[in-house]
């Protein structure tokens, strides 16, 4: 799929081992306005909605809200969701693609 100049395929069957990597505030309308509907669908568990993503360069990034409980977000509800990958590329890549800033993840910060 490809958005804006941005090229990245749904890629859930890749995102085994990754870890979290940073966040992003934004909401599931946002996300999936760039890269569709949510990979994954998980209501009630820790994970709501996760979004597995390949971009072009090779980087593997999710997005995922985390300990909700809950069934899924409110597509305008503003949350902090969950960048996971294999190195902050990921953090970089998401952010790029929303267009927004994203954070990194700092042990013990």
């Amino acid at each position: 799929m490809t958005k804006g100049n941005k090229m990245y395929t749904q890629a859930g069957f890749l995102t085994a081992g990754t870890s979290l990597q940073g966040y992003v505030t934004t909401t599931l309308r946002d996300i999936s306005a760039v890269f569709g509907e949510p990979t994954f669908y998980y209501p009630g568990d820790k994970v709501t909605v996760e979004w597995g993503i390949k971009f072009e360069d090779g980087t593997i990034a999710t997005i995922y809200d985390w300990k909700r409980y809950e069934d899924a977000p409110e597509a305008d509800e503003v949350l902090e969701y969950h960048i996971g990958g294999n190195s902050s590329a990921a953090v970089n890549a998401v952010s790029d693609a929303l267009k927004i800033p994203a954070r990194t993840f700092t042990l013990g910060a």
